[in-house]
């Protein structure tokens, strides 16, 4: 097996984790807890709206708030420069769009990675198989080209079901270690 040609991270648990200044909120942190699992962003905007009574108008600033939990995870930000210079990047963001445009304002994501591909508006979530082969296809290779770095479980074994190579996060330096020693062949699964 080749290297891969594409390097796929996984938005949240990855890129971005909780921020170790963030001061919880319950209402912020309920509707965050399910974030992942909203497969139609606009209803399932529509139903915070109305579990928590909230005005249209307070909407926008719930959703920043959300955004604001989440920072850099500075440990593979530190390493994005060195992957770029080996490996096309794609951001994988398996939660709601505003989340993600949150952040491309803040974060200069365009400048960072080479595509970005999000699960929701395709009805996708980042435990469906079917999201690691869209984002191969998005990113021009089979997926046997392409290898994923997920957070969770669930998304790596989406992955690895896809028949991409998949990496369970640690550390960047776990991971270029998994890179260096053949990034996922023949049984070099990291879990």
């Amino acid at each position: 097996m080749t290297e891969p040609r594409v390097l796929a991270l996984a938005a949240i648990g990855v890129v971005f984790l909780r921020s170790p200044n963030y001061l919880a909120e319950t209402i912020a942190d309920a509707v965050d807890a399910k974030m992942l699992d909203a497969r139609d962003e606009g209803r399932f905007w529509r139903t915070a709206v109305r579990a928590y009574e909230l005005r249209q108008s307070e909407l926008p600033e719930l959703q920043a708030r959300i955004a604001r939990k989440y920072c850099r995870n500075l440990d593979i930000w530190g390493a994005l420069p060195r992957l770029r210079e080996r490996y096309q990047l794609v951001l994988v963001h398996g939660g709601p769009s505003v989340i993600l445009d949150c952040w491309r304002g803040e974060y200069d994501l365009a400048g960072r990675f080479d595509l970005i591909v999000e699960a929701a508006p395709h009805g996708l979530l980042t435990r469906d198989a079917a999201l690691y082969e869209l984002t191969a296809g998005d990113a021009g290779v089979p997926v046997e080209a392409c290898a994923v770095v997920e957070a969770t479980l669930a998304g790596y074994e989406a992955a690895a079901a896809a028949g991409l190579r998949a990496y369970r996060y640690g550390t960047a330096y776990g991971l270029q270690r998994w890179l260096s020693a053949g990034a996922g062949d023949e049984g070099q699964k990291v879990r």
